[in-house]
């Protein structure tokens, strides 16, 4: 094994990526699913697009030229996680789920960076293993909430897509384990190899 990796490096650099990714993840306009183009009638087609904060739609009127609308609505706001009754129902606490999972997941993955700093290997072992925990249970209740709510027949029958923002938190997940693995080659108290005779 290198330096590098005996002083934390390797733990340090995944548990950065994935402190990005968990933030990129999160802006209102990066998309985690959307709809193929639905044909409403002749000349006249909308496209659904979903974040975890926000949900637009795309309407195109005609082909030469064309006149396209577009208009997003809040779906979630960042108060209503302090209204606690909003957590009874299903539908809102998988989508709250999905956001409580990349937050506190990357605040995590922010102590891994100051233990892996630090050059706690049990630290930024056990730190970075309950980011990656947070991180993949975000993931999936996203999962839950697309299979029992988006692609249900509640939903008129539309077929939702996963696209990059679903997929950046599933990269951030497992940089969050690679960070966890990293955090294993941690060597606090490495002897130089001349001074070993």
């Amino acid at each position: 094994m290198s330096v590098f990796a005996h002083k934390g490096g390797v733990a340090l650099i995944f548990a950065l990526l994935t402190a990005g990714l968990c933030v990129a993840a999160l802006f209102p306009h990066v998309f985690w699913v959307k709809t193929d183009k639905i044909t409403l009638t002749p000349g006249v087609t909308i496209e659904l697009k979903s974040s975890l904060w926000l949900t637009c739609n795309t309407t195109t009127i005609g082909t030469n030229p064309a006149i396209v609308t577009s208009g997003c609505t809040k779906v979630v706001r960042p108060k209503d996680f302090l209204n606690g009754t909003s957590y009874t129902n299903a539908k809102t606490s998988e989508e709250r789920g999905a956001i409580a999972g990349l937050v506190i997941g990357g605040l995590f993955t922010i102590i891994t960076l100051l233990t892996a700093c630090c050059k706690s290997k049990c630290g930024t072992v056990v730190v970075s293993l309950i980011g990656f925990i947070f991180v993949g249970a975000g993931v999936a209740t996203y999962v839950v909430y697309k299979r029992d709510y988006l692609d249900s027949s509640k939903n008129d029958g539309l077929e939702y897509h996963l696209t990059y923002g679903f997929f950046m938190a599933c990269v951030a997940a497992a940089f969050s384990l690679l960070s966890c693995f990293g955090g294993c080659c941690i060597n606090k108290e490495r002897v130089a190899y001349h001074q070993m005779a």
